[in-house]
Order: C-alpha cells, then structure tokens, then sequence
C-alpha cells in the first residue's frame, strides 16, 4: 500500500505542477495558441496574418487608447495586460472612477479578416469579460488594420466604439497586412497585363479595350496573382480619368 500511495502523491503532485505551469504560461501572455491566422477567399486566395510581433512581454507596456467617455483601453493582441485587470484579459478597461473591468480573455481568443477586405487586415475577438450592468460578459472586437508604414511594434490604436458593453476597437500595425498565397503566380506578364487594363482607362493608348470599370486596380493585380503594393504594380496607381475612377478595364 505504501508504495501505492507514494505513486499516488506522485502522480497527483505532477498534476499539480502542470496546472501552475499552465497558470505560469497564462501569466506571461505565452499560452495564447496560435497567434497566426490564414483565410481563404472564394476565388481560392489565401491571406496568412502572423501577430505575434504585436504581443508585448511580461510588464511592458499596453496599447492603450481612450474613448469619448474618457474611459482607458488596454490591449496585448493575443497575450495578457499588463493592466491588472483580475482575472487576467487581454483587453482590461479603466472607467473614469479608476475601477478595472476585463473586456475579453486569452483562451476566448477567435481571428477573422476584416469584413471590408481581408487585404486590409485582420479582426481578433475577445469574449468572457466582466460581467456588464445589463448581465452579459463584456467582449471586444480588435480591428487590425494593415498599414505598412507604421514602424511601431505594438500597433497603434485609433477609434474606440462602444454598445451595451461589446468594443470596438481600432488599431493601425503593419503586423496586419497579409502574406498572400495565390492559386495562379505572379509574372512580369500579370503584372503588364493589369498596367495595361488600367492604362486604357487613362488614356486612349490601348483603344481596344472595352473601358468597362469592374474592379480595382489593386483588384486586378490579386486575380492575376501579384500583389498590389509591389513596385511593378503601383506604376499607374495614382492615374486614372473621371469615367473610370478607381478602377481598370475589362478588354484582354
């Protein structure tokens, strides 16, 4: 019996110190899953966002934002605050009278592209908050928005929303433009062929295509397999004629 029961501690004991690991890794924002995320179009498109860069370590500082009530947001996109929101959240409130209240939590954690275009970035949703005045768990919904210019790590937030207690919060990161798949490569020719469309919406250069303006120019380069921001492609970006603002011409 006795060694029955020594096993038994044993055993017991390493259940107990994996639970406080488990705890440990929650601590330090490390145990969030994956911080990765890819969404695939209906044309067969893939856009794969990594935001692990924008998770901050242990006692470093949040993002943070203020809304129009004066109320202080903190974030660690797929991590912890640093903010002592108890339990531990990933986005923690500050009300006016100073009191914290959790907003959404780590294991709750679910990705999406942003609804306007997945090229624009990413949505990351946070559940399980404190409870709100009206009974429901707060929630927050962080708007990722790519922007390839933004040097900040972390990313910037922007525009705080708020009703019956679900957020929106807004956030500018070049970590939230994608790294695009395709189902077709790329080519010097894809690439010409979308100058070209886009071109005869400009100028009378290529008159025979037909100038019917369906899609973006950047629209064009992604269904040919190329991406929009390459150097290549953005050589008639910033052209185009009143009949066809915006777009490029259907015609090959």
């Amino acid at each position: 019996r006795r060694p029955h029961n020594a096993s038994l501690r044993a055993s017991m004991t390493s259940v107990v110190l994996c639970a406080l690991a488990l705890a440990a890794c929650f601590a330090r924002g490390t145990l969030a899953g994956s911080c990765s995320y890819t969404y695939t179009a209906a044309d067969g498109t893939q856009y794969a966002y990594d935001l692990s860069a924008m998770t901050h370590p242990e006692g470093a500082l949040d993002a943070s934002g203020v809304d129009d009530g004066g109320q202080t947001f903190y974030v660690n996109v797929c991590g912890v605050t640093t903010a002592a929101c108890d339990p531990q959240q990933s986005v923690c409130l500050k009300a006016t009278d100073r009191k914290l209240y959790g907003c959404g939590t780590l294991p709750s954690q679910q990705f999406s592209a942003l609804a306007e275009s997945p090229t624009n970035g990413v949505t990351v949703h946070y559940a399980d908050g404190t409870k709100c005045g009206n009974g429901t768990s707060r929630q927050t919904f962080v708007h990722v928005v790519c922007d390839r210019n933004l040097v900040d790590q972390y990313g910037i937030i922007y525009n705080i929303s708020n009703a019956d207690c679900i957020y929106q919060i807004y956030m500018r990161s070049h970590n939230a433009c994608p790294n695009n798949t395709y189902s077709v490569p790329c080519t010097a020719a894809s690439v010409d062929t979308c100058n070209k469309q886009y071109w005869s919406c400009t100028t009378s250069s290529y008159t025979a295509a037909l100038c019917k303006c369906t899609k973006t120019y950047g629209a064009c380069l992604r269904s040919a397999g190329c991406d929009a921001t390459t150097a290549a492609g953005a050589v008639f970006s910033g052209m185009c004629n009143a009949e066809c603002s915006g777009a490029y011409c259907l015609g090959y």
